[in-house]
């Protein structure tokens, strides 16, 4: 194992000039970070011994375009969790579903019978909503829908749009916003 930090970066500048023993010196003290990394963020050892052995392929393939070895482990993180990305990307990959095949059903509560001054309030604010979320951008709508009427969490959310937690809220803020303003724009 690699002590020092100059050995270490000798043995970067080693890689990348092609040679096999510090290319696989590397990888032998990389696969330790890389797992722990994955271990945290992915939390099962299957997944992460996978993510693991990607990353650490990856790095074999690519350690001559490193530009500086001082930024080995950096690149290398990066590499890690864009292989992670990548991973949750697969996973979750959605497609986004028009306006016109959500259906009444779903902009429309279950209530017991209204009356017919009820019933037609009820009809034209679903006319307005509909028109509303209609005029609404792709991902503004994806987003209403995730959120109000599949009522996932903002991780969910977060995770299908690639995105933080906090962004994901701040998107779904901006996207109620705009359908306010787009539904009732005298309000």
């Amino acid at each position: 194992m690699v002590k020092q930090d100059g050995d270490f970066f000798e043995l970067v500048q080693e890689a990348r000039r092609g040679c096999r023993y510090s290319v696989n010196k590397l990888a032998v003290a990389a696969q330790p970070r890389m797992m722990a990394f994955f271990l945290r963020t992915a939390l099962r050892p299957e997944l992460a011994e996978d993510l693991t052995q990607e990353t650490l392929l990856t790095m074999l393939g690519q350690i001559e375009r490193l530009e500086r070895a001082e930024s080995f482990w950096p690149w290398l993180y990066r590499v890690a969790w864009s292989k992670l990305q990548q991973h949750f990307r697969r996973r979750h990959a959605h497609a986004t579903v028009s306006i016109s095949e959500l259906g009444e059903s779903r902009l429309e509560p279950i209530v017991p019978r209204p009356d017919a001054l009820q019933l037609l309030m009820r009809q034209e604010a679903v006319h307005t909503l509909r028109h509303a979320l209609g005029t609404l951008q792709p991902n503004q709508r994806d987003l209403i829908d995730m959120r109000c009427f599949q009522q996932m969490s903002y991780a969910d959310i977060a995770r299908r749009q690639r995105c933080g937690i906090l962004q994901a809220r701040v998107r779904c803020f901006r996207a109620r916003q705009s359908l306010r303003q787009r539904a009732f724009p005298a309000m």
